[in-house]
């Protein structure tokens, strides 16, 4: 099995907390973003899941996301 990164969204209005975890399971980052930020990151990050909890906004960013050649994952709310 191939081992990716994990970019984790926490999706907001205007400011969204990402967080990326390698392969190992090492944190790499975790920051605070605007949405136009979150796109360019998108754009240059290799191809990794992208997890997020499903919301009003997790259609548009999950698409978005595998546009850019990520895996996605959305996780329904409890």
């Amino acid at each position: 099995m191939k081992k990716c990164n994990v970019i984790g969204l926490d999706l907001a209005k205007n400011v969204i907390q990402v967080c990326k975890i390698s392969s190992d399971g090492e944190l790499i980052y975790n920051k605070a973003v605007s949405p136009n930020k979150l796109r360019q990151l998108l754009v240059k990050e290799k191809s990794s899941i992208v997890a997020l909890e499903g919301c009003g906004s997790c259609h548009y960013w999950g698409r978005l996301a595998q546009q850019y050649g990520h895996n996605l994952h959305i996780k329904k709310p409890c």
